[in-house]
């Protein structure tokens, strides 16, 4: 049986200790399109709409485009949120493409003014222009339409963080007996499986 902490590591979308993932190496910088650049000034010189608050508009395109690199479409990236293993090698295609989470992360957190949004919804919104919703709207959206199970737990601390997905913890894992007994017998991967298609696929 695994240990503890890789198993947990799994089940966290980390890649398992001892694994060596080759990728190639990202340009240092992305060029934009000429033409989606002069977008960009005729979209600022009608001022459309369109919030940016104090970001860099070009920054924010290089990193969609990155995105795009990795999702073209938007079944595909729900397709990518639909497993453990899925999201999993997702975060590993972020880290292959040198995306600038850290920019998407205050990005997103400005658009929701200061409510937690799931990076998936984020990422729907940035990329296929859907509407962002908070994590509030997704999980009772979720709760209106699916019986409650075991992991409804994860979502009491699912709901708390900014860009996070719905991930298993240690803390939750300590916290809650009947997910402890998940972790230990090794039923709880099959079980997130079945919660994150639930959870992602039905959104």
């Amino acid at each position: 049986m695994e240990d503890d902490n890789y198993y947990l590591n799994i089940l966290s979308y980390g890649i398992p200790s001892g694994t060596i993932a080759i990728t190639p190496h990202p340009e240092e910088i992305i060029d934009v399109d000429p033409r989606v650049i002069q977008s960009m000034k005729e979209r600022l010189a009608k001022s459309e709409k369109v919030n940016y608050g104090n970001f860099n508009l070009l920054d924010l395109e290089r990193e969609k485009q990155k995105l795009k690199l990795i999702i073209n479409s938007e079944n595909a990236l729900i397709e990518s949120f639909s497993s453990v293993k899925n999201i999993t090698e997702f975060e590993s295609k972020l880290c292959a493409q040198n995306v600038n989470k850290k920019l998407l992360y205050e990005y997103s957190y400005y658009l929701s003014k200061q409510e937690t949004v799931d990076a998936f919804d984020f990422y729907r919104h940035f990329i296929f222009r859907t509407k962002l919703r908070t994590k509030d709207e997704r999980v009772k959206s979720h709760r209106l339409n699916k019986a409650l199970d075991l992991l409804d737990e994860l979502l009491a601390h699912y709901r708390l963080k900014h860009f996070d997905i719905l991930k298993v913890t240690k803390e939750i894992i300590n916290v809650n007996l009947n997910i402890r007994y998940l972790f230990e017998t090794r039923k709880l991967l099959p079980k997130l499986d079945k919660y994150l298609s639930d959870f992602y696929l039905n959104s």
